[in-house]
């Protein structure tokens, strides 16, 4: 019996020792990892609030809100802005990698391999956020721009190729956006490009062909110029009114206090009468 109680005590005493040299080895370890993660979440919330002063000084909101970005997001029952969404984004990129630390101080090795993975992933996501936010920026003004243009010379559907100029500039953004996440997508990049250039085509056959009753207007409004004074009597096609003023394209009349716009064309093509007083 008393053999028995020896062992026991020998045994205990041993395992006992054994969690005192762990714990003294562990113990600064563990205190060393605390010391890490209240470092690393003061540092993440410090960012964290920089970044969005950086971000709220660009007005990268009001950028966004510009753009279809806002909706997408409200559509996904997210209510967080652009810059708070890159801002939470930074601050776990941090903690994550606050993390990492904190496990290797511990020798946790395949629990800081896990949160590795999930740290270098973060500013993936974050390129791809900044990404789609210019993107959709750029296929703004691109449609702008090609509406403003396309007003200047009368396009009938400059709303519609303006659309159709942001849609494949969308279009490329996203796919840009998943290839900086880690999704390969050279087939579908090549599909795209390949239907965004037959798309392209038409639409530039189908400008040209529109480009050609421009290009006649402005021809036939330079020599109507000629030949009809502003501020003249004009009687053309059972209209008359005075001429008050040449556009690139056509010319307006007056008519009884009611403007109407005619295309120059129609004086090369019809009779037209220049009433004198």
């Amino acid at each position: 019996m008393n053999d028995i109680m020896l062992r026991i005590s020998t045994t205990l005493t041993n395992l006992f020792s054994e969690a005192i040299t762990k714990a003294t080895v562990l113990l600064p370890e563990a205190l060393l990892a605390i010391l890490f993660l209240f470092a690393g979440w003061l540092v993440a919330v410090l960012v964290h609030h920089i970044v969005l002063w950086i971000l709220g000084f660009f007005a990268i909101d009001k950028l966004a809100a510009k753009t279809p970005l806002s909706t997408f997001l409200k559509n996904l029952g997210i209510r967080k802005t652009a810059s708070e969404i890159l801002g939470l984004l930074v601050f776990w990129l941090i903690i994550f990698f606050t993390l990492v630390i904190a496990a290797d101080t511990l020798h946790m090795t395949q629990v800081s391999y896990a949160l590795a993975l999930i740290a270098h992933f973060i500013p993936q996501v974050i390129a791809a956020v900044l990404i789609i936010i210019v993107g959709m920026l750029v296929a703004k003004l691109l449609q702008i721009l090609t509406i403003q243009a396309l007003g200047h010379v009368n396009v009938a559907y400059k709303k519609s190729i303006g659309g159709a100029v942001q849609t494949v500039v969308l279009i490329f953004v996203f796919v840009a956006a998943l290839d900086q996440i880690g999704f390969e997508l050279d087939y579908v990049l090549d599909a795209i490009i390949t239907l965004g250039s037959v798309v392209l085509l038409m639409f530039g056959l189908g400008l040209a062909f529109g480009a050609r009753t421009v290009l006649d207007n402005v021809v036939a409004c330079s020599q109507v110029k000629r030949q009809i004074p502003p501020s003249s009597n004009v009687s053309i096609d059972g209209t008359t009114g005075t001429v008050k003023e040449f556009t690139l394209t056509s010319v307006v009349l007056d008519v009884s206090g009611t403007l109407t716009v005619l295309p120059a064309t129609q004086f090369l093509q019809q009779k037209y009468t220049v009433i004198t007083p």
